[in-house]
């Protein structure tokens, strides 16, 4: 097939799809939350200290399984969350009764924890083998991107970005008068990567021709742009507050407000197909920012609400903590499904179900992963002396990601862009597919677990 054709083909495939459940695109994402608890069993129990030993062991246990869960492995989803799950529950109340007598002395280390780099890291690296396995035909058509309104994969990807840079924002201090302009100058640096790489992408995509679908973001709009003015925005806006406590009053008003904007009329502009000027050409990610600002506040309020007093606590406070983020994703997990009904879920209009949604998945997985970090600490407390809790436990491969999180995606980018420049990836076979899906993350991670391992940190700004 000649490159005209092929992209007119690829373009044509990428477009009006209307998406999965909302059940089987959750069950995706928290499949790989259980061969996560399994591979820090077996390095916890067998004392695996050898890093290309542990980044072997994570590669086939969580990165191919997640390769695997998106493309062939595709339809059995429920099945296979269903079997993982009770294996996890079988193997870990086997071995934590053994030690809960000694539930008392067990401390929780509150410094850095550890399953909010597990959830950023996650997010991180389904994201980057769903970017690349897209462009082949083994990825369901239901994971991809929606035309407008229906859940996807791929529609969650950039509000989980925003989530997971949301519960991490952390500053204590309310901004003065005199340290605005301060605030903004960092602001600015701080998101001038995003930018710099949003412009590089829309200049790029011109030139080369890239296939890319306008619906998305518009012509010239990108994830990067979007990410860098979320950032920079809603970390302006969460400074003017004295109490941290009313971020939850000011990310239900924005995403009030939005809502009620797009039912008065600006989705169906957004919606509409006219692309006279600038504004019209980009409306989807210029109109979309209120529903990514009210995640990111949101999220920065989740974590606010996980602060500690000290270092350490007690795993009985830990545990009270874990169900009061549990309690908040059942509530949210319950408005998701009255807002579907309502307005319907839109990442393209980042209307009031997709942050609704996207907000749901994110605690649930804080939640889990939270319930993981307690699991462990369990696991391990007869292996060490109890006053050895503070240390990082998570897996070598998502502890890499987090040390490089932007060059991570840079790289996963470029090999994408690459990849598909190359070969035409919607005429390979499935075997083909998954051989080059496999290389593409051996290549990311190993990069990346070298750098960690080097302590060589890419940032210059």
């Amino acid at each position: 097939m000649n490159a005209t054709s092929y992209k007119k083909f690829h373009e044509s495939f990428m477009q009006n799809n209307n998406g999965s459940t909302i059940i089987e695109i959750f069950g995706v994402i928290v499949a790989p939350y259980f061969t996560i608890f399994h591979c820090l069993n077996l390095v916890l129990v067998a004392n695996i200290v050898s890093i290309p030993l542990r980044f072997l062991l994570e590669f086939i246990l969580i990165v191919i399984f997640i390769i695997l869960n998106v493309t062939v492995a595709s339809d059995f989803v429920p099945l296979v969350v269903f079997t993982l799950f009770v294996a996890s529950v079988a193997s870990g109340a086997g071995q934590i009764r053994f030690v809960t007598h000694e539930a008392p002395f067990i401390r929780i280390p509150t410094v850095k924890p550890e399953f909010v780099s597990m959830a950023r890291s996650l997010v991180n690296m389904i994201s980057v083998v769903c970017i690349l396995a897209v462009d082949f035909q083994c990825f369901p058509r239901r994971f991809a991107k929606t035309e407008t309104y229906g859940v996807g994969l791929m529609d969650v990807g950039v509000g989980l970005y925003v989530f997971a840079n949301g519960i991490v924002s952390r500053d204590d201090k309310p901004m003065k008068e005199a340290t605005f302009l301060k605030k903004v100058q960092k602001m600015a640096v701080a998101t001038s990567p995003l930018i710099v790489l949003g412009i590089i992408r829309t200049v790029s995509v011109a030139v080369t021709g890239y296939h890319e679908h306008v619906s998305e973001y518009g012509v010239h709009w990108n994830f990067f742009l979007t990410l860098a003015i979320t950032m920079f925005l809603g970390t302006l806006i969460v400074e003017t507050l004295v109490e941290r406590d009313h971020l939850k009053f000011v990310a239900i008003v924005l995403v009030t407000v939005h809502e009620m904007f797009l039912q008065l009329g600006l989705a169906q502009y957004v919606i509409s197909a006219r692309r006279e000027n600038i504004l019209e050409a980009n409306k989807e990610g210029i109109f979309s920012i209120p529903g990514y600002l009210a995640i990111y506040i949101a999220s920065m309020y989740i974590q606010n609400t996980l602060r500690w007093p000290g270092p350490a606590m007690k795993c009985k406070e830990f545990l009270l903590q874990t169900a009061k983020m549990s309690l908040i994703s059942l509530c949210l997990w319950k408005i998701v499904y009255i807002a579907q009904e309502m307005f319907g879920i839109s990442r393209r209009l980042a209307n009031m179900g997709y942050v609704i949604w996207v907000l749901a998945i994110g605690t649930t997985m804080v939640a889990l992963l939270m319930l993981l970090e307690l699991v462990y600490y369990f696991l391990k407390f007869d292996k060490t002396k109890s006053h050895e809790c503070v240390h990082q436990y998570g897996p070598v491969i998502m502890r890499a990601i987090n040390y490089n999180g932007l060059v991570f995606f840079l790289v996963a980018n470029l090999l994408t862009g690459i990849i598909n420049i190359t070969m035409q990836t919607m005429l390979l076979d499935t075997m083909t597919s998954l051989v080059i899906i496999i290389t593409y993350m051996l290549i990311l991670c190993g990069l990346q677990t070298l750098l960690y391992v080097y302590k060589i940190k890419v940032k210059f700004w």
